[in-house]
C-alpha cells in the first residue's frame, strides 16, 4: 500500500518564452498562424510563457490572447513582467508568475555556470525522432536528421551536417554557441532566441558556421574558406 499520494521533486524543463511587443490581437494571430504554417508540430501543444515586459497599455486583454495562443494549438502557462494589472489578470486565469528579478537572473546564471561541465559525445548519427539533452556541452561526431532534437545546457558541436532542431543555452545560457560543419537546420536556439529554418541566411546554407547569441539576436558566422 502506498503511504505517500503524492511527493514532491525537483525536475527541469525547457519553456519557451513569447515575447509579446503588441496588443493587437489580429497581427499577433497572423503571426503564430504563418509559425505554425511553417512547422506545425514543433508548435503542436508547446507550453508558453508570456514575456510582458515591453507592454505598456492598461488595456492588454490577456484573456483573449491565451484564447488565440490556445486556438493555434500553444499552451499559454504563465506570464512573467507586466504590471499589477497583468499579474492579476493571470492569477485570474490561473496562470502561474515567473520573476524577471536581477536576483533571480543572477542564480540562473550561477545554476548554469554549475551545470555546464563535462561534454556529452554522441558518435552515432542521430536520427529522425531521436531527442537527446546534455546538462553541459553536446558534441555529435556524425549528422543530425531531419526531426532530430538537440538540446543543451552549453555549446552544441554537430561534426557532419544539422538538418533537425539544436537549441544551444536552454538554461539562459547567453554565452552558449552552435558550431556545425554543415548547416540545414529546421531550427536553431540560443537561451530561447531561435531561427526557424526560413530565418537562416540562405547565403549560409551548407556551410560551416557558428552561431552565436549578441544583444537577443542570434548571429551567424561563416568558417568555410
Amino acid at each position: 500500500m502506498i503511504s505517500n499520494a503524492l511527493q514532491l521533486k525537483a525536475s527541469f524543463y525547457t519553456i519557451t518564452t513569447l515575447q509579446v511587443h503588441s496588443d493587437d490581437l489580429q497581427l499577433i494571430e497572423s503571426h503564430l498562424k504563418e509559425w505554425v504554417k511553417k512547422m506545425p508540430q514543433f508548435f503542436e501543444g508547446l507550453p508558453i510563457i508570456l514575456d510582458l515586459q515591453n507592454v505598456r497599455a492598461t488595456h492588454f486583454n490577456l484573456s483573449k490572447i491565451c484564447n488565440c495562443l490556445r486556438q493555434n494549438g500553444f499552451m499559454p502557462i504563465g506570464i512573467q513582467g507586466g504590471n499589477t494589472i497583468h499579474q492579476l489578470a493571470a492569477k485570474e486565469l490561473h496562470l502561474a508568475f515567473f520573476s524577471t528579478s536581477k536576483k533571480n537572473k543572477e542564480l540562473n546564471q550561477e545554476s548554469t555556470s554549475q551545470n555546464i561541465a563535462t561534454a556529452k559525445i554522441i558518435e552515432e548519427p542521430v536520427r529522425s525522432g531521436q531527442k537527446i539533452y546534455a546538462k553541459g556541452d553536446l558534441v555529435i561526431l556524425g549528422s543530425v536528421s531531419p526531426g532530430a532534437e538537440l538540446l543543451a545546457e552549453g555549446h552544441i558541436h554537430v561534426y557532419g551536417k544539422l538538418s533537425g532542431r539544436a537549441l544551444a543555452g536552454v538554461s539562459n545560457n547567453n554565452e552558449a554557441y552552435i558550431f556545425c560543419h554543415t548547416i540545414d537546420a529546421e531550427l536553431v536556439s540560443i537561451a530561447g532566441y531561435y531561427w526557424l529554418y526560413e530565418d537562416l541566411n540562405k547565403m549560409h546554407l551548407k556551410e560551416n558556421v557558428y552561431i552565436s547569441l549578441a544583444r537577443k539576436k542570434l548571429q551567424i558566422h561563416s568558417t568555410t574558406p
